[in-house]
């Protein structure tokens, strides 16, 4: 089987850029890396000449909910592979589909689907498991989930989801919700990473929580409580806690509206930076025009709307995801933080690939690795998206 060959590549390493670099790919794995010199030829070798964009890990987007008008609620193989294609070209090679919260039957019927997308050839970005977001959040901070769906941990009522520990990466909970930590103990022995998400819990039950388990806060700064009094008493809440406990990831939806620049700057001031995790929390409305759209369940009534490219919930009081894509939370970052392109690119490769446990093959260009990769041009647009070195999407001009 003959050689990939990439060319003229200024490679985005995790701390510096590499001009006029050269990837090798070998069945889908990357064999040889050469930065600033040329490797020997191969007859037969498929080259492919990068043009001198920018050429940097696949990014992995851990919470995406949908996109080209599919969600992962719709539970069919097609919503899927339509999330899977579209993300796809926009530089992601793995996703983790988030669930919002549902009906136990919708849950499992979803969760069935994801499964089989795990074993199935992708159609675009793979699938590395799902990311079940509730349903035992906070009424409090359930933000645009269905409140009716919103309920506490029993044993009885969650116990079929360790049927599926081996299909579920994620769970976002609030360590406040009764029966939360004993869940959180019993998901983390089975493998499942634990999130605080749609809490409103101080910061007393962060630190219970982070004991229990969690490793994670979903989307800081949204749907999570911030300092508030208790019998006149101050207390810290979610995300103060989270920008205090250097051990906790925290994911930032990087959409410019989501996150603020000033509390962009305060995130990247105050946590190690191997512990921001930029991801799109993009939902059905994704890539589509303004509008209305279902969030979740198609056949639900949960109504959000898409205007002046934001997505509100019908009352426009609150954010409801995003409608962003990850090379626009790159370019976002860049901006609002003037980091580098490495540090940002970090953020969606190396540091997501890191807390999931999959850095030996994903996340970054090593020998060795995956051959999961996107080319930039200099405004961050993606010009092709490579994954296990099949090309999935080229604009390259």
């Amino acid at each position: 089987m003959p050689y990939t060959r990439i060319i003229n590549a200024k490679l985005v390493g995790p701390t510096e850029i590499h001009p006029d670099s050269e990837i090798v790919i070998d069945n889908g794995v990357i064999s040889e890396l050469a930065c600033g010199n040329r490797l020997p030829a191969r007859k037969g070798d498929k080259v492919i000449d990068a043009k001198g964009n920018f050429v940097c890990p696949g990014f992995i987007d851990i919470h995406v909910n949908g996109a080209d008008g599919y969600d992962v609620m719709d539970g069919t193989p097609e919503a899927i592979a339509g999330i899977s294609r579209f993300h796809a070209r926009h530089g992601t090679t793995t996703i983790i589909p988030t669930l919002v919260s549902s009906a136990k039957t919708r849950t499992i019927q979803v969760l069935e689907i994801i499964r089989q997308s795990m074993n199935t050839p992708p159609a675009g970005a793979k699938i590395a498991g799902a990311h079940l977001e509730g349903p035992y959040l906070s009424q409090i901070q359930s933000g645009a989930h269905d409140k009716r769906y919103v309920r506490t941990a029993h044993f009885e009522e969650y116990d079929y989801l360790f049927a599926y520990n081996d299909a579920i990466a994620i769970l976002s909970a609030a360590p406040e919700i009764e029966g939360v930590l004993e869940l959180v103990r019993k998901a983390t022995r089975s493998g499942i990473i634990c999130s605080i998400g749609h809490s409103h819990a101080s910061d007393s039950e962060v630190l219970a929580g982070l004991q229990s388990g969690f490793t994670s806060v979903t989307h800081l700064f949204c749907a999570l409580s911030s300092m508030h009094r208790k019998n006149a008493r101050k207390v810290a809440g979610v995300n103060e806690s989270a920008l205090l406990l250097d051990d906790l990831y925290v994911e930032v939806i990087a959409d410019g509206y989501h996150v603020p620049r000033s509390l962009m700057q305060l995130i990247y001031k105050v946590k190690p930076l191997e512990r921001m995790i930029l991801v799109t929390d993009a939902i059905r409305a994704t890539g589509l025009p303004d509008g209305e759209y279902k969030l979740g369940d198609i056949e639900g009534d949960n109504i959000i709307i898409k205007e002046d490219g934001i997505a509100k919930t019908r009352d426009r009081s609150l954010y409801a995801g995003s409608v962003v894509t990850m090379d626009r939370c790159i370019a976002h970052t860049v901006d609002m933080l003037n980091c580098s392109l490495p540090e940002a690119v970090s953020m969606a490769t190396r540091n997501p690939a890191t807390m999931l446990g999959i850095q030996q093959q994903r996340g970054s260009i090593a020998p060795g690795s995956c051959a999961d990769i996107a080319i930039l041009d200099d405004s961050y647009n993606v010009v092709m998206t490579m994954v296990d070195g099949r090309i999935i999407h080229n604009s390259l001009q």
